[in-house]
């Protein structure tokens, strides 16, 4: 599994962008941007869940789970027990293994994807 950050400030184009470009099944935001990201839904084929959190949300805002047409919507809990009812066997990751791609805004165009594994970082240069 292969962690990649979008900071909120880049905007919702960057999220597309790192979905598209990392050929991502599946994104982890804030309940708040369930909505705005479902919008943009037909321009990310490979996204197929969405997880959200309840971070800084009021009660009150927490009745209603949030819906996206075409994608699976679980809460982080869900997801939670979801992996406690179907626990699988830990693969170890190699040196070589891609940990982290953090999409920084860099100086000039779009958000670039910045690898980071156990050997080195590097930007991306290139969709996976």
């Amino acid at each position: 599994m292969v962690v990649t950050t979008v900071y909120a400030t880049l905007g919702e184009s960057a999220v597309v962008d790192a979905v598209n470009e990392l050929h991502s099944n599946t994104l982890l935001c804030n309940r708040k941007s369930v909505e705005k990201l479902a919008k943009h839904l037909s321009k990310m084929p490979t996204l197929k869940n969405i997880i959200y959190t309840d971070e800084k949300i009021a009660p009150k805002d927490r009745v209603n789970k949030p819906v996206a047409s075409g994608v699976d919507v679980y809460s982080f809990e869900e997801v939670i027990e979801l992996g406690q009812r179907n626990p699988t066997e830990f693969t170890p990751p190699k040196a070589k293994s891609m940990a982290v791609v953090m999409y920084t805004s860099g100086s000039t165009g779009t958000p670039k994807g910045v690898i980071r594994s156990e050997e080195h970082t590097s930007e991306l240069q290139s969709p996976l």
